[in-house]
This record gives structure tokens, C-alpha cells and sequence, in this order.
């Protein structure tokens, strides 16, 4: 249970969370979050510029400052960044403003980041703190080609072919190794990884329709998967090797796991969602602190403390303790490990672009090499450069670490992890043993790198996956931590603050511990690719809001024959006005153009709507002739007749007749799906208090807001002040509503997880076939075009 207060101006005040405690907020009169206090008592004081930055936060941990508009061509950016403990960042612009250099200074090292920039904005090169440099070529369509080291031109990786989707579907590597990848067409998922001509990876993957992974194989290898309802895993099994069972409550809690033991939640006033007993093959207890992060193991006797903004400070375990240093954006820059009175230092730099490892006896320096915003291989210079070699990375479906190979394509390590991201042996797929695991551990300063499940860094001294955001236990498949964030508040599954994505872990990636990649994903594209339409069409856009504005006032001003003329002369004249004028015509041009636009505009409306569609009305000359065919024949009709009246205003008779057609098919699937026309305003409706969560959009109704459920209360709820306002007088918000609402019901097979998943990513298409089911209903013709 979440409940928060907000104060008269709608800022929240207080925020109570059964697995987090109570937070308190306090804000300045400009609205600005100036402190804010948790559940342990602990602080947070921000302070602000002129224009809303924040220039100063203090904390228990200390003071962070951020500096604004001081660097050369850097108005309006970030100058510089100070932390606690002597952390210092500071960035140079060039002569476009894009950042150059990014010099930080820690434990009174300096390192350098510097990236170089091509004529069209694209990263050409990219130097690291050790001076090694990248460099990026691009083909003529803007894709990223090859990856080469600037220094002698050694090829590291090469796009060899690109799917319609943008899927890379072959790539060679810098040490002659060549991956394919096989995606399905329809949906864009992979079937198969294959690298080294199967040598080095021979990967399968089978999906359902709902995008679970129903099965993979490796080799001789086949390992199969089952889901529940709420497509949470619930049976992994190895042929021939072993069978997992999981079993869950309705909070998405796990309440067995079959080679772990019986769970047990809530206890000694710890929240709902965390484990606090498990009794079986791995009988352990836990304890929480007041912010809900698990502090100890009763199995391992590991204790761990936080920083006030919930991240692992010092981890201890046994003779082995693992202290941690966090940036100002509470990113990690430094890692302690001592085991046994031996001291490792890891030093992450720019987020991880390179790694840099001090003990008694060496340095090592570790580049992560990028294509394509992956990891592709890394560059490991030891002792300054004394030695060095590159190893390319070979990753499955989820982006886990399966094979390391060297300059000569051989491989020097090999991995795998079970379904919850622990390692097994990647020859059997066997669990590791306690002492297998123990050896990997004594060893793992020979590793390669420390990242495997997901790409994360495992901390196997302590057998936990740091994901920079939280802390994971891949044994019983919990994060230590609770989420700060509800990603989908409408799924019941995603207010779990402690499941690790969500019990899908096969189909699904935490990539920081915060935010699950497929839905991250889904919004971003859905965003993206609103900012390429309106990009690519914003002139077209711009002319046909423009008529429809016009179309709908002088369209008001009667009705019947003369308003449906009146108002084809508006759309006319308002499409035809903005279209010459955007495309650089005079104010005398666009005039002309206008009203020439309005008379056609208004013929073309009376013949449609009182021409062609009393031809085709029910009864008449039309359907007899026509039958089954009539309303095809009709759209057709429609379709001459915007042709020929694009070719009167100059324009071609295709495209007229082309956009009728389109228009006037999106007319009839709108009514046949939503079951009314669209209309511009919701006014005059009202919602249906009856319509539930799985229910199609009903006649008349309003239907802007959450759909059904019990307890439709909340202020975005259908029925609620707001959203009926929303929904009767924002243009096409309504329409829209409608549309969207019959995709999500219709096309999610009634899958919570799909339909939470494709809510954003609908939005566009909804929005696009009511606009032009819209123009179908009114037959308005197309904006000229050049």
C-alpha cells in the first residue's frame, strides 16, 4: 500500500510505503524541492539558480555542487561537478556546443575522455584516459559501418547486414569471427545467435506469442520454460539435468522455489514485498532497515550498511568486505574489495567506459569497446601498457556475457547463467557447487572482466549482482533493495517494489536496477517515432490542422447541406492559405490560393456528402446496384471525386484520389471498431460507469482515462471531472480515446503485462487513424503539395 498527501498546491507533501517507509517533502515558493527526508531520519537539502538548476545538494554522505554557463561555448551547460570525498568533473564544449572532454580527477588521478564529431553530429572518434582511440565510420545511409583503433586502423567490429527492422543481423569481428543473428519477420524476435560458424556460440531461441521464452538451446544443450496467467516463470528444466519449480502469491512475492526452499514475507516489520525467512535447501533470515534495504543474512553472516540515497556503502562477509564510492548522479567511481588482508581497488570511469584495477602487485586498465551502444570487446592494458590485448565479447538474448574470445578467435572463457542470473557450468548447465564457486572466487582476478548476467557486474566474493542501481540475490531472485520506482501503477505485478523484472526474468532486462528495457524501450521509440513523423510531415501537419480548424467554425455555422459545404470551404481554404504560405508563397499567394482552395473545397463537399453518399445511403439506387460491393464502390466514388478535385487546385489526380481512399477505409474500420464516426469533441457525452477493464468502447461515451477496474476513483479514471473535461473538449482526445481503447482490449490477448507494455506505444497509431478517419468522414481533400 502506497499513500501520499499533496498540499493546496498539488505538490506532495508525504509519501507512506509499506516496503519504504515515510518520506517528507518540502518545496520553495517556486515549486522547487528544497529538502526531503526518509523513514531513517536522513536529509536531503537542495538549492537552486535563477533559472531552476540545482547548483547545490547536501546529504549525511556530504556536499555535491554543480557549476552552470562558465565554459567556452557552454551557455545554458553543465561546467563542472564537485562530490564528496574529493570528487571533481569537469567538461569542455566545441565550437557547436556538443561536449569534447570530460576531465575527472579522483584520488588525485586525472583522466581525460575526449570524443571528436563528424560533419553531421555523429561521434567519429572517441579517446580514453590511457590514450587509446576509436574511431567510427558511417555508410551513406547514416549507419554505423566499422569500429577501428585509430592508432594502426585494426579493425574491431564491422555491420555486414542490417534487417528492415534495423536489426543487425551479421557483424565480423576484429579477430575474423563473424556472428549471425536470426530474427522472426512478423515480430522482430531472435531465433537464433550463431558465432564462429557455431563453434564459439549455437544459440536457439523459441517464443510464445506473448514474447515469453519458451526455450533455448546451446549444443546438445536444451532448457525449456513455463509461465502462469501473469507470464511469471513458474518451471525451468534442463533436459537430463534438472527441473526448478516457482511458485508466487497475488503480490508477485515468490513463495517457493524449489532449489532454494519456502519463503517467507513481512516479518518482524519489514514491509509486505520483502523476504525475510526462507526455510528448505537454503534456510537463511534476513533484516531490513526503515528504508526497506536488507541488512543481513543469517546463512552467509553478510551484513551490509547504505548511503542515504540507498546504495551499498561496505559490504561484509566472512574476511572479505567490499566498500563503495558514489558520485554526485550516485553513479559508482570506486569499488574496495579485501579479502584475506589483500586489497583491490577498482576505479570506474565515465560511467564505466574504462576500468581501472590497483593491487600490491599491478595495474590493470579495462576499455569497454562500443558498436552500436553495445559493448563489443574489451582493450586490457596492464602495468601502463607494458602488456596488453583485446577480447571480444559474445552475448545471448539478454545481453549475458557467453564467451570471451582472443585476437585469434580462440575462446579463453565461456559462461552461463541459470534463469535468475545465477553462474552454472557452461559445458552441462549444472549449478556450480560451494566449492566450484569458491574456486571461481579465489581465481576471478584472472576473469576477463566481472560482468556476466545481463551485462551486470557480479560480486562473487558475496554472491550478489550490483546492477548500479540496486543490489540483486540471483539465488532466491529478489533485489535487496525496494524499487523507488512504480514503472506500470495499473499492473499489479509492478508494484512489487522487491520482484526482479517483474518474475519474467528471460524475456525481460533490469538494465540499471530501476527500469525494465522493454518498456523503457517501448516508450522511447513510441516518442521517437512521434518526433520523425512530425519532423518529416510538420508542413503537411501544420495546412491540414489549419483546414480543419477553419472546416469545424464555418461548419458550426449551419448544418445539413449547407454546413457540411460551409465547412469543406473552411478545411479548403485553411489547408490550401498555410500550404503556400509554408512553402514560401506571398500573404497575395496564399490568398489566391485560399480562396481557390475554398470553392473546390465546398463543391467537393456537397458532392460527397449529398452527391455520392445519398447514392450509396441504405435502400438506395447504389447498394441495389452495388450489394455486398456498395461500400467499397462508394470509398471508390469518394475517391474520383477528390481526385479530380485536387487536379483543379493544381495538384495530381492519384494524390487526391489516393487520400480519399485512404481516409474513407479509415472511416469505416474506425466505425467498425469503435462503433460510432469520430467525432472532433467529446460534448454531450458522458462516461459509462459500467465499462470495465476488458470492455470495449461503448456508443457515445467518453473515454478518456483508465479503463475499468474496481475502485474508479482516481482522478485519471474514466468518469472523473478532469478526464471528462479532457475527453469533451481537447479536439480528437475523445476519438482517440475510443480507438486506443478497443487496441488495447483487442490486441493484447488480455495480457496485463502486453497491454501496460503497448499502452504508449499505441497511442500514435490510435491517434493516426482517428485524425484520418475524421478527414474520411468529412471528405476533406489533401493540402496542396510542391
Amino acid at each position: 500500500m502506497t499513500q501520499m498527501q499533496y498540499n493546496i498546491r498539488g505538490q506532495k507533501t508525504r509519501m507512506y510505503d509499506a516496503d519504504t517507509g515515510q518520506t517528507r517533502y518540502v518545496y520553495n515558493a517556486l515549486g522547487e524541492l528544497v529538502s526531503q527526508t526518509d523513514a531513517k531520519a536522513q536529509t536531503v537539502s537542495m538549492q537552486y539558480d535563477r533559472l531552476g538548476r540545482m547548483v547545490q545538494r547536501q546529504e549525511p554522505e556530504g556536499m555535491s555542487t554543480w557549476t552552470y554557463d562558465t565554459q567556452p561555448k557552454g551557455i545554458g551547460k553543465l561546467a563542472a561537478v564537485t562530490g564528496p570525498n574529493g570528487y571533481q568533473e569537469s567538461y569542455r564544449y566545441n565550437g557547436l556546443g556538443r561536449m569534447a572532454e570530460t576531465h575527472t580527477q579522483l584520488n588525485g588521478q586525472n583522466y581525460f575522455v575526449s570524443t571528436v564529431y563528424d560533419q553531421y553530429g555523429r561521434v567519429e572518434s572517441l579517446t580514453y584516459p590511457t590514450s587509446l582511440a576509436v574511431q567510427n565510420t558511417y555508410n551513406e545511409h547514416g549507419y554505423l559501418a566499422d569500429v577501428q583503433r585509430a592508432s594502426d586502423n585494426q579493425p574491431l567490429w564491422q555491420a555486414k547486414r542490417l534487417n528492415a527492422r534495423g536489426q543487425l543481423e551479421q557483424v565480423a569481428l576484429g579477430n575474423g569471427l563473424v556472428t549471425d543473428k536470426v530474427y522472426t519477420p512478423t515480430t522482430g524476435r531472435i531465433q537464433s545467435i550463431q558465432t564462429g560458424g557455431g563453434v564459439i556460440q549455437n544459440l536457439a531461441y523459441t517464443f510464445d506469442k506473448l514474447g515469453n521464452l519458451t526455450q533455448r538451446t546451446n549444443r546438445h544443450l536444451v532448457e525449456t520454460f513455463q509461465y502462469d496467467g501473469l507470464n511469471r516463470l513458474t518451471q525451468t528444466a534442463v533436459q537430463g539435468v534438472y527441473s526448478t519449480t516457482i511458485t508466487y502469491d497475488a503480490l508477485g512475492n515468490i513463495t517457493s522455489k524449489s532449489d532454494v526452499g519456502s519463503y517467507t514475507y513481512g516479518e518482524n516489520g519489514a514491509g509486505p514485498h520483502a523476504v525475510t525467512s526462507i526455510s528448505g535447501l537454503k534456510s537463511s533470515q534476513y533484516t531490513y532497515d526503515a528504508n526497506g534495504n536488507r541488512i543481513t543474512s543469517s546463512a552467509t553472516g553478510q551484513q551490509i550498511e547504505y548511503t542515504s540515497f540507498n546504495k551499498p556503502r561496505r559490504i561484509s562477509q566472512g574476511n572479505t568486505s567490499l566498500e563503495f564510492e558514489y558520485g554526485p548522479n550516485y553513479s559508482r567511481y570506486q569499488q574496495k574489495v579485501t579479502k584475506a588482508g589483500q586489497t583491490t581497488t577498482t576505479t570506474y570511469i565515465s560511467g564505466g567506459l574504462m576500468e581501472r584495477e590497483v593491487d600490491q602487485n599491478w595495474v590493470k586498465d579495462t576499455h569497454y569497446l562500443f558498436a552500436g551502444g553495445e559493448s563489443i570487446a574489451v582493450h586490457i592494458q596492464k602495468n601502463h601498457g607494458i602488456a596488453e590485448e583485446t577480447r571480444y565479447l559474445h552475448k545471448d538474448h539478454l545481453g549475458s556475457i557467453d564467451a570471451i574470445t582472443e585476437k585469434d578467435g580462440q575462446p579463453v572463457e565461456s559462461f552461463s547463467f541459470d534463469a535468475w542470473g545465477q553462474r552454472r557450468h557452461p559445458d552441462s548447465w549444472n549449478t556450480l557447487t560451494d566449492a566450484q564457486l569458491g574456486e571461481l572466487i579465489l581465481n576471478n582476478t584472472g576473469l576477463t572482466t566481472s560482468r556476466g548476467f545481463t551485462g551486470h557486474e557480479h560480486l562473487d566474493e558475496v554472491q550478489l549482482i550490483h546492477t548500479n542501481g540496486r543490489l540483486y540475490d540471483p539465488v532466491i531472485g529478489r533485489f535487496l533493495s525496494a524499487d523507488p520506482f512504480v514503472q506500470a501503477p495499473t499492473f499489479s505485478q509492478s508494484l512489487n517494489r522487491y520482484s526482479y523484472v517483474m518474475n519474467n526474468p528471460l524475456s525481460l532486462v533490469d538494465p540499471s536496477g530501476f527500469f525494465l528495457k522493454k518498456l523503457w524501450n517501448g516508450i522511447k521509440k513510441a516518442v521517437k517515432a512521434v518526433g520523425k513523423f512530425v519532423k518529416k510531415y510538420w508542413k503537411p501537419i501544420v495546412a491540414t490542422v489549419a483546414g480543419i480548424a477553419l472546416g469545424v467554425v464555418t461548419g458550426g455555422l449551419a448544418s445539413g447541406f449547407v454546413g457540411a459545404v460551409l465547412s469543406g470551404t473552411g478545411f479548403g481554404f485553411g489547408s490550401a492559405f498555410a500550404g503556400t504560405m509554408l512553402g514560401g508563397g506571398s500573404i497575395g499567394d496564399a490568398l489566391k490560393a485560399g480562396l481557390k482552395g475554398a470553392v473546390i473545397g465546398g463543391v467537393t463537399a456537397g458532392l460527397t456528402t449529398y452527391g455520392v453518399n445519398s447514392l450509396f445511403a441504405e435502400g438506395a439506387a447504389g447498394v441495389q446496384l452495388f450489394g455486398k460491393a456498395a461500400r467499397v464502390a462508394k470509398i471508390v466514388a469518394n475517391g474520383v471525386v477528390t481526385g479530380l478535385s485536387s487536379l483543379a487546385l493544381g495538384g495530381k489526380f492519384e494524390r487526391g484520389f489516393i487520400w480519399s481512399v485512404a481516409t474513407g477505409t479509415l472511416n469505416y474500420l474506425y466505425g467498425r471498431l469503435v462503433g460510432e464516426s469520430p467525432r472532433l469533441l467529446g460534448i454531450g457525452k458522458t462516461a459509462d460507469p459500467t465499462k470495465g477493464k476488458w470492455d470495449l468502447p461503448t456508443n457515445g461515451s467518453l473515454n478518456f482515462g483508465i479503463q475499468g477496474g474496481d475502485g474508479k476513483v482516481g482522478w485519471l479514471h474514466e468518469g472523473q471531472p478532469v478526464t471528462d473535461s479532457i475527453a469533451r473538449y481537447v479536439p480528437f482526445m475523445n476519438a482517440t480515446s475510443g480507438m486506443h481503447d478497443f487496441m488495447q482490449v483487442a490486441m493484447t490477448f488480455r495480457s496485463d503485462l502486453l497491454r501496460n507494455f503497448l499502452n504508449v506505444p499505441y497511442m500514435l497509431p490510435a491517434a493516426l487513424i482517428t485524425v484520418g478517419a475524421y478527414m474520411g468522414e468529412k471528405q476533406y481533400i489533401p493540402p496542396p503539395s510542391k
